[in-house]
């Protein structure tokens, strides 16, 4: 496994152009439903990371979770990760205690502050962190798609099928939401740079 490498993977239309074979010995993040795609399951060196707090009431997500037990790691926010234990007595891994190099992961979440619930994007809210912080130099992300929702008011995710009960967006908030992802992920890009960083979105 190239320990600098990593690949950052969402569920948009993109997922498709992923070869999973060829990747199989590197590093590989899931967002958030990736939990529920069979390459996914079958990769190795994986890991599965949420951020958005709605996934704590999805009755689907917290059951695949249970499932998994110990096959792989799942990581996401000390408040997350503390919610899991009392609501369902389900444990999983607190990002910051989790990653080797807390300072880069620490100069990230400074940089990029918290944007309000609708603006949030799973791929710049814990998938780009906790590559950094897993040591990644390299960063590839293939399915984190800046589109997503714009057709029909409320889109169930593009690539498993899988629908969330709890998901507000509307087309209003998904075209904020964007136009705030793209701007954001320039942004990214030049702090990227500056530190030696290649991040690449297919």
């Amino acid at each position: 496994m190239n320990s600098n490498f990593c690949y950052i993977l969402g569920s948009g239309p993109t997922l498709g152009d992923f070869d999973w074979a060829k990747a199989n010995q590197d590093l590989i993040i899931g967002l958030n439903s990736l939990i529920f795609d069979e390459n996914f399951t079958k990769a190795n060196n994986k890991i599965l990371a949420f951020h958005d707090e709605r996934f704590l009431n999805e009755v689907n997500f917290i059951n695949k979770m249970k499932n998994i037990k110990n096959k792989y790691p799942i990581i996401s926010t000390k408040f997350n990760s503390q919610k899991l234990k009392e609501n369902w007595d389900l444990e999983i891994l607190d990002i910051e205690k989790y990653i080797p190099d807390i300072e880069i992961y620490r100069q990230y979440t400074g940089e990029f502050s918290m944007p309000s619930d609708l603006l949030r994007n799973a791929a710049f809210e814990i998938g780009v962190p906790l590559a950094l912080g897993m040591g990644a130099t390299k960063i590839k992300m293939y399915g984190c798609s800046f589109d997503y929702g714009m057709d029909i008011k409320k889109e169930p995710d593009y690539h498993s099928g899988v629908k969330f009960q709890s998901f507000e967006h509307t087309q209003e908030s998904a075209k904020n939401w964007a136009k705030f992802s793209k701007e954001r992920f320039q942004l990214l890009l030049n702090w990227c740079t500056s530190r030696n960083i290649e991040i690449i979105k297919i």
